[in-house]
């Protein structure tokens, strides 16, 4: 089941769209009555100068494009759902690994190719929560090789972990403009590792 979500970067965009189209106003107003030898009546007021209010228009455009363009990808919803491991690789070709990785703990990461939908692969994540559920963490994960001699069509992510935590512990992978739409799936290290022997699959 996919669940749409807004993008948080969507949100800061629309407010700065906002905030710029008030300031627009209010000095289209003001250049407006100063031509007339009007002054601005207390429904016009603004508690910067002209001259400052004049300053800030460029200030807001700059951070508009920044903001732009560091979220290019975040003006549409992203679906999100949740792979088993029956499909994550018979449909994506996505596969799960673990192994010991000294004082780490255990190091569990993803293997799989761009293809198809995750031709478009954009990012993964890490993503942990509590035993009830509630999220604690979320960092990017950097693709790499993980083993020795892996072929160069293959992409992995990795992260390692305390053996009583990877139950809590879930991979979130991400594709933009992909064949599926914008569209992210969870997978979750206990539905697809025996969390008794850490280092075999089920």
């Amino acid at each position: 089941m996919l669940i749409r979500v807004a993008d948080s970067r969507c949100r800061i965009l629309h407010w700065m769209i906002t905030t710029d189209r008030r300031f627009r106003e209010s000095y289209r107003i003001q250049r407006h009555l100063r031509r007339r030898n009007c002054s601005m009546n207390r429904h016009h007021s603004l508690n910067l100068p002209i001259a400052n209010h004049a300053a800030w228009l460029p200030i807001f455009l700059l951070a508009l494009g920044i903001v732009a363009y560091t979220a290019s990808s975040a003006y549409a919803l992203i679906s999100i759902g949740t792979l088993s491991k029956p499909q994550a690789k018979d449909k994506y070709g996505i596969t799960m690994h673990a192994r010991k990785n000294g004082d780490a703990g255990i190091q569990v990461w993803l293997e799989f190719k761009q293809e198809g939908w995750l031709e478009k692969f954009t990012y993964a994540e890490l993503r942990v929560q509590d035993e009830y559920g509630k999220h604690l963490v979320s960092a990017k994960l950097e693709p790499r090789p993980v083993k020795h001699g892996q072929p160069d069509e293959m992409t992995s992510v990795s992260f390692s972990a305390a053996p009583d935590q990877l139950k809590n512990c879930s991979f979130l992978v991400v594709c933009y403009n992909s064949n599926e739409g914008d569209v992210g799936y969870y997978l979750h290290v206990k539905d697809f590792l025996d969390l008794n022997h850490w280092v075999k699959e089920k």
